[in-house]
């Protein structure tokens, strides 16, 4: 009866959708009791969630959780039952979501987090330099042509300078050191890092 009350626009009446909210968790129908919440804007969803474990459901929701309250929808979206595979999928669409999530992930369980690492690289360098060199100097999992070429398009010289000398391009990145950059104490530094003849010379 209450879900007729509704009608074709169940916001316009948020008493009666709360209401069938309520009924719906006292029938043990909690996925469309959750369902419910999320049209409400409802942040008892998060606990509705915890509760009675709807973590199958966090594939369809992320992003409606996310809106709601980004905190408390990476809390729960870092629980164990939760597949990351499904978040990725989710979250595809929507950048800063998706940044917000693996920047996350990568914090709890960065082996979880590993095969996405090429995509995080290209997110930290939209929405969080400062923590892009530090992923690149620990992480054996992304790919570094591709990685150079996202530092190139942003001229980040520091990181480029990082990955050149991971390839075997000491020369380049030492060039990067002296024309861009503009640091000599750092590029006499390098040299000597390097001990290689060839690069005083150059």
């Amino acid at each position: 009866v209450l879900s007729r009350l509704l009608g074709s626009d169940p916001k316009s009446n948020p008493i009666l959708l709360e209401a069938l909210a309520v009924l719906y968790s006292h029938m043990g129908k909690h996925d469309k009791a959750l369902t419910m919440y999320i049209k409400l804007q409802n942040k008892g969803v998060f606990e509705l969630i915890k509760v009675h474990k709807l973590y199958f459901m966090l594939h369809t929701t992320a992003k409606e959780l996310m809106k709601l309250d980004k905190e408390q929808a990476i809390a729960i979206l870092m629980e164990k039952d939760v597949q990351p595979d499904d978040i990725v999928a989710a979250l595809s669409d929507n950048q800063y979501y998706l940044y917000i999530y693996l920047d996350a992930l990568d914090k709890v369980n960065t082996r979880a987090c590993q095969k996405y690492h090429s995509t995080l690289v290209q997110l930290y360098a939209y929405f969080d330099r400062e923590k892009l060199l530090r992923l690149l100097n620990k992480s054996d999992h992304y790919a570094i042509e591709k990685a150079l070429e996202i530092c190139k398009a942003h001229n980040f010289y520091d990181e480029m300078v990082y990955l050149l000398d991971r390839i075997g391009n000491p020369k380049e990145a030492l060039t990067l050191i002296m024309s861009e950059i503009k640091d000599i104490e750092r590029a006499i530094n390098f040299c000597k890092e390097h001990d290689d003849q060839d690069l005083w010379e150059d």
